[in-house]
């Protein structure tokens, strides 16, 4: 067998896992309100007609995950019981494991397709490392068994993210690739409003560093963009006010120790510069450590424009004394989660492989880095426990 099927047998085996895994996770989780909305609200009682033109009652209107479901729903023969629509929330197993299958589907894809890329690119310990960081991240565990478009939005920017970052290492552009990415930008931009921020973010970037042909941008970023902006128009408008800090809202998505990975990376950069420019040490001997820039650019980019909307929804708090409407919630910077998964793999891999002249750097990086993943991992245990009934 050739050593480069490994990943690709190793990641179909770990999907069938995680997926099996979601739907039994599924059935130790309750139905919750947003959920039962969603199906009926959403899903069940608007046209493809009306989804496509952005005629859904939610404060994300974007119509990708309502058709796939509906689409599935026929598929399959599926009906939400008559009991839930009376208000008796009887406990029905089978009804809420399909209303979650595709939700399930798409964060499986999502962990797997981590797994694959570290696999293949650098070795199936670091697969492992990757899968061990997705599942040390609360909204994996929240969004894999919930009926929501949050699972669908995570795993097409794991997509997205995964190109760019191929895309950098490789410093050159096939027709397939760039069609790849294409393709992604148009599904976000039908996944979530906020798809715009990934989009321009990304567009940004390849722009500046990557391609200046500008006609490539029309169907990457400007469609998409027109497209995102289209339903925005469309959406309903809601008030909504402040339950925790922003700075909380932020963590949830992309946690702590995955931000002392991103600034121990920055430091190490400025390291790296400070001896270009004066040649007064000799800490890294070659130039490795710049591989991972556009990434790092990318990802501080993202959540930048994260803090961006924080901002702009606290300036506006003032307007909404009583608290009509609705929380803001971590859920809108879901795209956050994957960005940081893929950055805090790729980061620690890069520093460690900085230093293989210096094995007492790579084993004081080693550790670092080690206590704070297996620290957070920690931490989310009892966010498990709390979500799911076993």
């Amino acid at each position: 067998m050739n050593k480069k099927e490994y990943p690709l047998i190793l990641s179909c085996l770990l999907f069938l896992f995680l997926f099996t895994t979601g739907i039994w996770l599924a059935g130790h989780r309750s139905l919750d309100n947003d959920e039962f909305f969603t199906a009926v609200s959403s899903i069940e009682n608007p046209s493809f007609q009306q989804m496509l033109s952005g005629k859904i009652s939610e404060g994300n209107n974007s119509p990708l995950f309502y058709v796939t479901q509906k689409t599935f729903w026929a598929l399959i023969g599926y009906k939400i019981p008559k009991p839930w629509r009376s208000g008796q929330w009887l406990e029905d197993k089978s009804a809420e494991i399909f209303l979650r299958l595709v939700p399930i589907f798409c964060m499986s894809l999502m962990m797997t397709l981590v797994f694959y890329f570290f696999s293949r690119f650098y070795s199936i310990l670091t697969g492992f490392y990757s899968l061990f960081l997705s599942l040390s991240s609360t909204m994996v565990w929240f969004y894999w068994t919930q009926g929501r478009p949050y699972a669908l939005w995570m795993l097409l920017t794991t997509v997205q993210a995964l190109i760019f970052l191929y895309l950098t290492l490789e410093k050159r552009i096939s027709s397939k690739t760039w069609l790849g990415l294409i393709t992604v930008n148009f599904l976000l931009s039908l996944t979530s409003l906020f798809g715009l921020i990934q989009i321009g973010v990304v567009s940004a970037l390849l722009w500046l560093f990557v391609n200046r042909r500008w006609q490539d941008y029309i169907f990457l970023t400007v469609i998409p963009v027109v497209i995102c902006i289209f339903y925005y128009i469309q959406v309903p408008k809601y008030n909504w006010w402040f339950s925790l800090s922003p700075e909380q809202l932020i963590r949830e998505c992309f946690s702590r120790d995955r931000f002392y990975i991103l600034i121990l990376y920055f430091v190490f950069f400025m390291l790296f510069s400070l001896q270009k420019k004066t040649n007064a040490f000799r800490l890294f001997l070659d130039d490795r450590l710049l591989r991972g820039r556009l990434y790092f650019f990318m990802t501080v980019m993202m959540v930048v424009a994260a803090c961006l909307v924080l901002w702009i929804f606290k300036a506006f708090e003032h307007r909404n004394p009583n608290h009509a409407g609705f929380p803001v919630s971590s859920r809108y910077f879901a795209y956050l989660t994957p960005i940081g998964i893929i950055a805090s793999t790729f980061f620690s891999i890069e520093l460690i492989r900085s230093f293989q002249h210096k094995r007492w750097m790579q084993a004081v990086i080693g550790l670092g880095i080690g206590y704070l993943v297996i620290q957070r991992f920690w931490k989310i245990l009892p966010i498990i426990k709390g979500i799911y009934s076993f």
